[in-house]
């Protein structure tokens, strides 16, 4: 019995130190990146956040500003993975106007999205990865920024896991890919085909043609905002292409194990010829 019970308190304070080490480390590495300059970074690695020290080139084409100009409610739409945040930098950096978004990610804020939070008309587009009805009657017009599903998927995995620039561990991809795929494929396949019934004004953007032509496609994409840019401040932006938020390298952490089985290979290879045949349709509908 007073074994059991002595057991049982180291238990009690185990857990304890481990809960007030766990906010410990947090707290300190918030704190600093709210006082931090931009070369402050923070990654999450399951329950804690760690900062360190990174120097970043100078990417800045022009200092980002929020607009004095009332601003249509524009939607910057794309199923998480997709590559919004380098097109909200892509955007930034063209304009100098900020970008806006629902959610608010410090590590984004911190490191030149100073719109992160703010939905109103002095944002350029505002992120969203929602697809209700709700939010899409919130917007006058919507930008539907589309990756491939094997793409986003495997970005988004790695973004829960290891942050925005990291990559997801071997011992993720073994205990949490399968639940995950399971569950997100419809979800990547229904916030796609519900942001392409919007019925007000909308421009859709490829992510992999974004790559491929950066400068034609973030040209179009302006004309659809109304914004006139210089052949220079588009030659500065497609000079520091990447900025802070696109992910380097490739992961090699699964490598030998098959992340898409045949079976789903076909359901998604469905989804994305579904989902282009219907954003070419919209393109069509556009230039009549």
């Amino acid at each position: 019995m007073f074994r059991r019970q002595r057991c049982s308190k180291t238990l009690v304070i185990t857990v304890a130190i481990a809960v007030t080490y766990i906010l410990a480390c947090n707290f300190f590495t918030l704190y600093h990146l709210s006082k931090s300059k931009p070369n402050y970074f923070v990654h999450k690695y399951g329950l804690l956040y760690l900062g360190h020290l990174q120097t970043f080139k100078n990417w800045t084409c022009k200092p980002v500003l929020f607009s004095k100009i009332p601003l249509p409610s524009t939607a910057l739409a794309s199923y998480p993975g997709s590559g919004n945040s380098w097109l909200r930098h892509l955007l930034q950096q063209t304009t100098g106007i900020a970008t806006g978004s629902e959610y608010v990610d410090f590590s984004l804020k911190y490191h030149g999205f100073l719109g992160e939070g703010i939905t109103n008309s002095s944002v350029l587009v505002v992120k969203t990865h929602e697809y209700g009805n709700t939010t899409l009657m919130k917007y006058d017009r919507a930008v539907l920024l589309i990756r491939a599903p094997e793409e986003a998927l495997l970005a988004e995995f790695n973004r829960r896991y290891a942050g925005h620039l990291g990559h997801a561990q071997k011992l993720h991809f073994k205990k949490e890919w399968k639940p995950f795929f399971f569950e997100e494929m419809d979800n990547w396949f229904n916030f796609n085909k519900r942001w392409l019934t919007f019925k007000e004004k909308l421009h859709v953007v490829k992510y992999d043609e974004l790559i491929q032509n950066t400068s034609a496609e973030i040209a179009a994409l302006l004309k659809f905002l109304n914004i006139s840019v210089s052949s220079k401040e588009l030659l500065c932006v497609v000079r520091n292409v990447d900025g802070h938020f696109k992910r380097p390298g490739t992961n090699h952490n699964y490598s030998g194990q098959k992340l898409y089985q045949p079976s789903t290979k076909q359901t998604l290879a469905a989804y994305w010829r579904e989902i282009t045949m219907l954003a070419h349709k919209k393109k069509l509908e556009k230039l009549r």
